[in-house]
C-alpha cells in the first residue's frame, strides 16, 4: 500500500514539473500571512495535545455520589439525644475525609421484620452497599456477603465472637458489638424495702414476692417484642438453669446426643414460665416493647428489668423515649443471674454485625464506609456504657454497672448464647414452643418433637460449635 501511494505522488510530481515548464504562468507561491497562520495552526494543536497529555485525571474521589448502611437499632438519628448519632455523625465524618462529597444514607428499618427486609433485599439485589445485620451464616452461604477475609480487623476479633462472623474459614462480617444479658435492679426501690440481691433462684423467688406483697411489680417484660423473649430465655435461662449441670449440653444437642424433647428443655422452659404464674410481671404483658419495659423500670414502675447490657446506658441518654425523671444510671444496679445452683453463668455474644453487600456498585467506597464504621473512635461512641467491642480496642466505660458487668464476666462462668448452634428455623420454633407456655397452653411433646425434626432437617444450616 506505501508503494502505491508513494508511485501517486512520483506521478503527480513529475505532472507538476512538466506542466510549470509548460506555461509561462509563474507557479503559485504560499504567502507569509498563509504561512503564519498555518504555524499558528500547527502550534495551537500541538499546544492543545501537549496540555490534554499533561492534564491530571479527574479525581474520582471528589466526585459526587450517595451510598447507603442499613440497621435496625440506630434509633432516630434527628434526635440529638440519641447515642447512635453520635456514631453514625462520627463515622460520616470520617468518611467524608475521603470523599468530600458524598451523601451517606442510613436507613434504620426498626422492628421484628428486619431481617426478613434485608433477606427480600439480599436476593434481588436491592440491599444497601453496607449492611449491620445478625445473619452471617444465612448471608455468606447465599453468597450475599463480601469475603473479607483480607482486613486487618480480623486480627483483633475476640475470640468468642469468630463463630458467628466467619464462614468455611473465611471472615464476612466484622463483630461490631457483643452484648450480654443480665438482672438491673433499681437500688433504691431494694434499700426502701430492705431487700438484698438474690444470689440464686430460690432467693431471687423470695425477692419477687415481697417486692409483690410490698405492692411493688418485680419485673419488666418488654415481651410484645419476640426478640426480648428470645434474648431472656436463650441468654438467661439456658445458661443458669442447664448449661450451669452441663456446660456441653448446646454440643451435644448440635450432635444429636441430646434432644430438644429433654427433661432439661422441659424444666428451662417450665423455670421461665413460673415467673408469669406468680404473678410477678405487669399486666399486659405481651403489649409492652422493649423501650417502653426501659422506660419503665427508669421510672421506678418495676424494681427489676432482665435486659441487655445497654440499659444503664439508655438511662443516662436522655433519650426521647426514656423522658425526663428517670432513675439514672447511678440508681441501676446489676447483679449476674444464677439459677438452682448459686452458680452463675453470664453469656456474651454478638449483637450487630457488619458486612459489606457483595453485589455493592463501588467496592472501594463500600468498603471505606465499612471501615470508618469500624474505626476505633467510631466504636468508642457505638460501645461506651451501651455495649462491648466485637474487636479488641480501647473502649473506655465509665457506669458503675459496667464496672459490676466486667467483674461478673471476669468471675464467673460464661457461655455463649443457648440456641448459638441451632439453625436459625429451630431457633425461632423453639420461641414460639416458649411463647404458647408464657400464654398458659403448657409443654406439649409433640411441639419438642417437631423442634427435633426440624433439627435433622436444617443442621446445614447451624453454625457448628
Amino acid at each position: 500500500m506505501k508503494k502505491k501511494i508513494c508511485l501517486v505522488l512520483t506521478i503527480l510530481l513529475v505532472v507538476s514539473m512538466f506542466t510549470a515548464c509548460g506555461t509561462s504562468t509563474p507557479a503559485a507561491t504560499a504567502t507569509p500571512a498563509a504561512e503564519s497562520t498555518a504555524a499558528e495552526t500547527k502550534t495551537a494543536e500541538t499546544t492543545a495535545a501537549t496540555a490534554e497529555a499533561s492534564a491530571p485525571p479527574a479525581d474520582k474521589n471528589a466526585e459526587e455520589f450517595t451510598i447507603s448502611v442499613s440497621g435496625w437499632f440506630l434509633g432516630d438519628l434527628t434526635d440529638e439525644k440519641n447515642p447512635q448519632k453520635k456514631y453514625t455523625d462520627y463515622a460520616i465524618s470520617k468518611y467524608k475525609e475521603i470523599y468530600p462529597n458524598a451523601t451517606v444514607q442510613v436507613n434504620n428499618l426498626a422492628g421484628e421484620k428486619y431481617l426478613d427486609v434485608i433477606k427480600a433485599k439480599m436476593a434481588s439485589a436491592t440491599a444497601d452497599e453496607v449492611v449491620f445485620h445478625q445473619a452471617n451464616l444465612l448471608f455468606s452461604k447465599a453468597g450475599y456477603l463480601e469475603d473479607l477475609s483480607g482486613f486487618d480487623f480480623v486480627q483483633n476479633v475476640q475470640e468468642a465472637a469468630k463463630p458467628s462472623v466467619t464462614y468455611q474459614g473465611k471472615y464476612f462480617s466484622a463483630p461490631q458489638t457483643m452484648q450480654t444479658f443480665g438482672m438491673f435492679y433499681n437500688k433504691k426501690i431494694f434499700e426502701d424495702n430492705g431487700i438484698a440481691v438474690p444470689a440464686n433462684w430460690t432467693e431471687f423467688l423470695a425477692v419477687c414476692e415481697k417486692l409483690k406483697t410490698a405492692g411493688v411489680v418485680p419485673l419488666g417484660s418488654g415481651y410484645k417484642d419476640a426478640w426480648v423473649i428470645n434474648a431472656t430465655f436463650n441468654n438467661v435461662f439456658i445458661p443458669n438453669f442447664i448449661l450451669a449441670d452441663n456446660p456441653n449440653f448446646l454440643v451435644d444437642l448440635y450432635n444429636r446426643k441430646v434432644k430438644m424433647n429433654s427433661p432439661e428443655m422441659k424444666n428451662v422452659i417450665t423455670k421461665f414460665v413460673e415467673l408469669i404464674e406468680k404473678g410477678y410481671y405487669p399486666k399486659g404483658l405481651f403489649s409492652t416493647d422493649w423501650m417502653a419495659s426501659g422506660a419503665e423500670f427508669g421510672h421506678g414502675k418495676t424494681a427489676m428489668l432482665i435486659q441487655g447490657a445497654w440499659l444503664p446506658g439508655m438511662l443516662d441518654s436522655e433519650a426521647t423515649f426514656m423522658g425526663e425523671g428517670a432513675i439514672g444510671s447511678a440508681n441501676c444496679g446489676y447483679v449476674p443471674f444464677a439459677g438452682e445452683s448459686g452458680k452463675p453463668v453470664v453469656s456474651l455474644g454478638t449483637d450487630h454485625l457488619l458486612s459489606i453487600n457483595a453485589q455493592a456498585p463501588d467496592k472501594q467506597r463500600a468498603k471505606d464506609l465499612f471501615l470508618a464504621l469500624l474505626s476505633e473512635e467510631a466504636l468508642q461512641f457505638a460501645c461506651s456504657d451501651l455495649a462491648f467491642p466485637g474487636i479488641k480496642s480501647k473502649v473506655t466505660h465509665t457506669l458503675p454497672a459496667y464496672t459490676d458487668i466486667q467483674n461478673a464476666l471476669d468471675k464467673h462462668t460464661s457461655s455463649v448464647a443457648g440456641n448459638s448452634f441451632m439453625p436459625e428455623s429451630v431457633s425461632n420454633e423453639l420461641i414460639a414452643v416458649v411463647q404458647k407456655a408464657m400464654a398458659g397452653q403448657g409443654i406439649k411433646d409433640a411441639d419438642l418433637d417437631a423442634l427435633d425434626k426440624l433439627y435433622d432437617q436444617d443442621i446445614g444450616m447451624a453454625v457448628a460449635p
